[in-house]
């Protein structure tokens, strides 16, 4: 058997490579999705070589790190009993609302 050189395009016949490859895909894709999100996004490989009595055991691991999404925030009423997303604009009295003390008050108050 013929021995070759270790390197990194040769670990796991390639594989390894295309885990990292793989990943910066993943967080440019995320960059172009995401692109109002300006936190980092972050690859991490760890190569780790481990000696055994008569061989070196390689491990590798590759993972990425995207930011979570941020809250996105809106309002809502209470109409009737109902969550609603905007007051009945069509009615000519301003509707009864609930608030959060349980207490109907007519919207704008």
């Amino acid at each position: 058997m013929t021995q070759k050189e270790m390197r990194t395009n040769n670990i796991a016949n390639g594989k390894l490579l295309e885990r990292i490859d793989q990943a910066l895909q993943e967080c440019a894709a995320d960059i172009d999705a995401r692109a109002q999100i300006l936190t980092q996004r972050v690859v991490d490989v760890k190569i780790k070589l481990v000696p055994k009595d008569t061989f070196v055991e390689v491990q590798w691991q590759v993972s990425s790190s995207l930011p979570k999404d941020a809250p996105v925030k809106t309002i809502a009423f209470v109409e009737d009993g109902k969550l609603v997303s905007e007051v009945n604009k069509g009615a000519r009295e301003k509707p009864k609302l609930a608030s959060i003390d349980g207490k109907k008050r007519a919207a704008g108050e």
